[in-house]
């Protein structure tokens, strides 16, 4: 038996077989009357009313001295109170509790019905209802509960109202936008492209977040809602997706090109600071943009699609919009058909890792290795990280993926550090360099940004070192430039574990992103590698020597070492020679090959 707020006994709780036996035990039965919050009253065969418990006085405001024994008529309306059913077409004082007498064993064993109670100040509790004949004598009584459930029926609309309304932000949910767009899909699904779907997501949020709080991440919502509210038309229906995402629905004849001049207004009012925690906040979105011409065949796809384009619109560097085509569609056909493959890839042992020697400049003898993930894919053959990585960061299979390479590595220089030789001379494509084992040799794995996010990277780094016996010391973690900025001070707290460890931690690509020097004097960092853009154009284009001239400046001046990504020509290892550079990989020296093909020769 269940208990309603108060824990104590419900009877209209319980099933009906348990309250017929439970009426029979009639002490148990008072005690419960009397503890219940539940109002109880009884009726007999002459239509008298026989018992009245206290909680029935309270809400029906009647003294059981002045209706018991009396006509259950005396339950009529009066100038304090009224109890009148639902749907307003039957009093209480009305109830057919004689149905139930006559009916006896062949009627329903209980009957419940909702009435609305009126007191004298127009305020309102809804009551359930519950009859039954009490067992016993031949359909000697009826038996009433009355429970008020107007708390419970506020708290399932308030719940179905939070389900169809964002309660942050008041716009509709994303199950009502879906509602609402397929009721347009079908009112238009003989005409292609007068429905269109506009997926917005906010560039950068998470940063907001963290450095202004969460507080103002809501505050910062709310004012992009009502931002995206003043600028549509008044039929067009914007709705909350979920976290940072928006959704618009627009209708009509030219709904796409409705939904591109959309997409441009909106980006134009973004343009505009917000008042946040009274901080002008700039804030910017990537939009997606879908039509019904695209044969998205119900809701979900026609979202999907915007989906689509609106990740495309962030690969593309965000703050713009995306249209979603048949270009597109194929090419989220081929990633589907990707991210199922790779999936399965590290369970049927398809990936491999390749190592690119790294160079010491001054002794041209090699000092570490660059641990490159391959894809032996079994259709399309070996395939190159550019083609299958940017999918696996966005499914999150980087993740194992990346702690797999790591291994691999580490394993590796492990058999490098016991004398084990690399024996394929033919395969290496230049002269080969010296890479003495044991002598303290490098190897280089990158962390994606998924990595770096993970909260058991740290783990994942130490049991790496420690199946390999290789020192901590010989492993580089590199971490792009964007990735640190994406979130400066999260991603110095994870470095400075890792520093832990003691391992040795550099910045890949540098001079692509926006590195504030305050922050690059803060990371515990060792080596800086310049990106291949700036070096391939050395010798052509002055402006990119001067960019690599001043990494390298400020590099040495904060007592890193350099290292220069991509050199292809003899001209390009030479100005790096004059530069003072100190490292450098690229096709001068070696393709990336697998670890039997490299040659490992004692150092003369």
């Amino acid at each position: 038996m269940t208990k309603p707020k108060g824990g104590t006994p419900s009877i209209i709780s319980t099933s009906q077989g348990e309250q017929m036996a439970f009426l029979e035990r009639s002490d148990e039965f008072i005690r419960a009357v009397a503890a219940s919050f539940d109002a109880y009253l009884e009726i007999d065969r002459n239509g008298k009313i026989c018992e009245f418990s206290r909680r029935a006085e309270q809400l029906l405001l009647r003294d059981r001295s002045e209706v018991v024994g009396r006509e259950f008529s005396v339950l009529a309306p009066n100038e304090d109170l009224d109890l009148i059913s639902n749907n307003g077409s039957e009093s209480f004082a009305n109830f057919e509790w004689q149905h139930l007498i006559e009916m006896g064993p062949r009627g329903p064993i209980s009957l419940t019905k909702e009435y609305v109670l009126v007191d004298s100040q127009n305020k309102e509790l809804l009551c359930e209802v519950v009859s039954f004949v009490v067992p016993g004598e031949p359909s000697s009584r009826v038996a009433i509960w009355i429970r008020d459930i107007s708390d419970i029926r506020r708290n399932e609309e308030a719940l179905a109202a939070s389900f169809l309304h964002d309660p942050l932000t008041n716009l509709p949910s994303r199950t009502m936008f879906t509602y609402q767009l397929s009721y347009a899909l079908v009112r238009h699904q003989d005409i292609p492209g007068r429905v269109a779907v506009l997926l917005c997501d906010v560039d950068r949020f998470k940063g907001l977040n963290d450095s202004l709080g969460h507080d103002a991440g809501d505050e910062a919502l709310v004012a992009l809602a009502q931002r995206l509210k003043s600028i549509v038309r008044p039929k067009d229906v914007v709705a909350r997706f979920g976290g940072d995402e928006f959704l618009i629905l627009c209708e009509g004849p030219l709904a796409g090109a409705t939904a591109t001049h959309l997409a441009k207004r909106i980006s134009e009012i973004l343009s505009q600071p917000m008042a946040v925690k009274g901080q002008d906040v700039y804030a910017s979105v990537s939009i997606g943009i879908a039509t019904s011409s695209t044969n998205a065949s119900d809701a979900a796809a026609l979202i999907s699609n915007a989906d689509s384009a609106m990740y495309l619109a962030k690969r593309r560097g965000g703050n713009r919009y995306a249209m979603f085509n048949d270009s597109l569609r194929t090419e989220v056909v081929t990633r589907t058909s990707l991210e199922n493959s790779l999936h399965r890839a590290l369970e049927r042992d398809e990936l491999v890792v390749y190592f690119q020697p790294v160079v010491n400049l001054n002794s041209l003898k090699v000092v570490g290795v660059e641990a490159l993930v391959r894809w032996n894919h079994p259709d399309q053959g070996l395939m190159a990280p550019d083609s299958f990585i940017p999918t696996a960061e966005e499914t999150g299979l980087i993740v194992p993926i990346g702690a797999w390479v790591l291994n691999c590595a580490c394993q590796t220089m492990e058999s490098w550090n016991q004398g084990s030789q690399g024996s394929n001379h033919d395969e290496i494509p230049c002269e080969p360099f010296a890479y003495t084992p044991g002598s303290g040799g490098l190897v280089e794995v990158n962390l994606s940004g998924r990595q770096i996010g993970d909260p058991d990277i740290v783990a994942t780094v130490a049991e790496a070192i420690n199946k390999s016996s290789m020192r901590p010391d010989q492993l580089v973690l590199e971490i792009t430039e964007s990735t640190l900025m994406d979130d400066p001070e999260a991603a110095l707290s994870v470095l400075e574990d890792l520093k832990t460890l003691g391992v040795k931690l550099a910045v890949d690509d540098f001079g692509t992103g926006f590195s504030s020097l305050a922050y690059l004097h803060k990371f515990p960092i060792d080596v800086l590698k310049v990106d291949k853009s700036f070096v391939m154009e050395m010798g052509n284009r002055d402006e990119d020597t001067a960019i690599v001239r001043a990494v390298i400046d400020l590099g040495h001046t904060l007592g890193l070492e350099i290292v220069a990504e991509g050199v292809e020509t003899s001209n390009q290892m030479e100005i790096l020679q004059s530069l003072g550079c100190d490292m450098a990989q690229g096709y001068l020296f070696s393709h990336p090959l697998p670890a039997s093909s490299l040659l490992v020769l004692e150092n003369s």
